[in-house]
């Protein structure tokens, strides 16, 4: 393959291709190595150091290097001119094109019992759900405040059992997160979580199963939380045109828009919200029709950027069975 990539953040580059295998070194964030294989099946790396070593790297702790100025990164790229605003962006709704059933599981965990309570979960999640019943209509959404390993496992059962081919189904998290650089793999901390044990975490991985059985059509998960972006695959983000609606509607989709890449980020900034929350809020407040998940984040992106040292990310969750489509966000009124 002999293609450049830079580490993300501190990898560990291993004898094999498993977390349990032999460390050979330790990447420092931003070192550059020359991908040489792919590990088939898996999201193994086979890369070379530029002292020579070769080892293998989970995919997702690397990066596309940017391009050299004046050219723009692949994401500076995709996203709009910065005066593109969500409702400039959407299209109106097609009278004969049905979008399907529309559900939720929001998820706020904020009163931690063993590790340090945060400030915004709650009313983040409280708003979101209030807008997404209120104002886009979904059919149901479950609003989980507080919950344990336990309720969070519960509730995502009960999401995929209400949800069929035809439906859409957003899961958004707001709570503590955590990056286990040995295994190197994410977490969602429930509020039963103990900062020295792993018993009540929820792992990306359990998640990522759960989605990938799920029968719903589209399936966005939305995360505000330290390390979301070890849910991600790629940051590569390129946005569909208007036309492309139907196609979407039809093409099953896994996406993941999260606050931050594999970094600590903000529980507050946004007033009573976390600056995530809110530039989430006020780009679907800001939609007067039909906007896709790509088009939300572009414009979301920005507000963040410019409010918190955090880089939101949007892609396809890995392994997940994702087949090209996007979430639609379809405004409809608060309904009857």
């Amino acid at each position: 393959m002999d293609e450049d990539r830079i580490a993300r953040s501190a990898a560990n580059l291993r004898e094999k291709p498993d977390a349990t295998s032999t460390r050979l070194t330790s990447l420092q964030p931003s070192e550059r190595v020359t991908v040489t294989g792919k590990v088939r099946g898996s999201e193994w790396l086979q890369v070379k150091t530029q002292n020579g070593r070769s080892g293998y790297v989970l995919g997702n702790l690397l990066a596309v290097p940017e391009a050299p100025k004046p050219a723009e990164s692949a994401i500076q790229q995709a996203a709009p001119p910065p005066s593109a605003s969500p409702r400039e962006m959407s299209v109106a709704v097609p009278s004969n094109l049905d979008f399907g059933r529309y559900h939720a599981l929001v998820i706020g965990n904020q009163r931690y019992r063993n590790i340090k309570a945060l400030g915004t979960p709650e009313a983040d999640a409280r708003s979101i759900a209030a807008l997404l019943k209120d104002d886009y209509g979904f059919a149901e959404v479950g609003l989980v405040l507080d919950a344990t390993r336990a309720d969070m496992l519960r509730a995502l059962d009960a999401s995929m059992r209400q949800t069929g081919e035809r439906d859409n189904l957003l899961i958004y998290y707001a709570g503590h997160g955590y990056l286990d650089r040995g295994s190197e793999r994410g977490y969602w901390l429930p509020v039963d979580a103990e900062s020295d044990s792993r018993v009540n975490w929820l792992s990306n991985g359990d998640i990522t199963d759960t989605l990938k059985a799920s029968r719903a059509k589209h399936v966005m998960v939305v995360a505000d939380s330290c390390y979301s972006g070890s849910l991600v695959r790629a940051v590569d983000v390129v946005p569909t045109s208007d036309a492309d609606l139907r196609r979407l509607v039809r093409a099953k989709a896994r996406t993941v828009m999260t606050s931050g890449g594999l970094e600590p980020v903000t529980d507050a900034g946004g007033g009573q919200h976390s600056v995530f929350a809110k530039a989430f809020l006020d780009g679907l407040r800001a939609n007067d029709g039909v906007i896709d998940g790509t088009k939300l984040f572009a414009a979301l992106r920005r507000k963040v950027l410019l409010n918190a040292e955090q880089t939101p990310q949007y892609a396809d969750i890995r392994f997940a069975g994702h087949d090209g489509g996007d979430f639609l966000f379809v405004r409809r009124g608060r309904q009857q």
